[in-house]
């Protein structure tokens, strides 16, 4: 008996075919994984991101954020828009305009979140301009002010 491979050309180890299989099985477990915790994380702002896109457009991309940041401070409501003007504009129209989206916005969260369980409350105007840094408008407040 010799301790040499029965076919000489065959190299030890695991079949390239196996490698294959279980690579795509990682890819789609992980895949898979970071769906569920996507959509976990996000399903109780899912109500109101659907309210959102009705009141004002889709193009605004609402996105809505809550809870605390790194685990620890306040926790906070945030909901960001993407809008089509300059939000950074300190003229009548735009006060006006920033003024009646976050009134609506606060109405819409009113309707389909538990506010009680937040103490701060963002919102955030964004527009992208091309080849250009982002113009950007935010509000912060007290979620008690928010409330009333």
């Amino acid at each position: 008996m010799s301790s040499e491979p029965a076919n000489p050309n065959e190299e030890p180890g695991i079949p390239g075919k196996y490698v294959v299989i279980a690579m795509l099985t990682f890819a789609i477990m992980t895949t898979g994984t970071m769906w569920l915790y996507t959509y976990f994380n996000n399903r109780p702002f899912i109500p109101l991101r659907h309210a959102l896109v009705q009141r004002f457009k889709r193009e605004t991309s609402p996105r809505v954020e809550g809870g605390k940041e790194r685990g620890r401070g306040p926790s906070r409501l945030r909901i960001v828009l993407t809008v089509d003007f300059d939000p950074s504009l300190e003229t009548p129209e735009n006060k006006q305009l920033r003024e009646t989206m976050e009134q609506d916005a606060i109405a819409l969260a009113k309707q389909h979140i538990d506010l009680s369980i937040y103490e701060k409350w963002e919102f955030i105007l964004i527009r992208y301009t091309p080849e250009g840094l982002p113009k950007r408008w935010e509000s912060k407040r007290e979620m008690a002010d928010v409330r009333k």
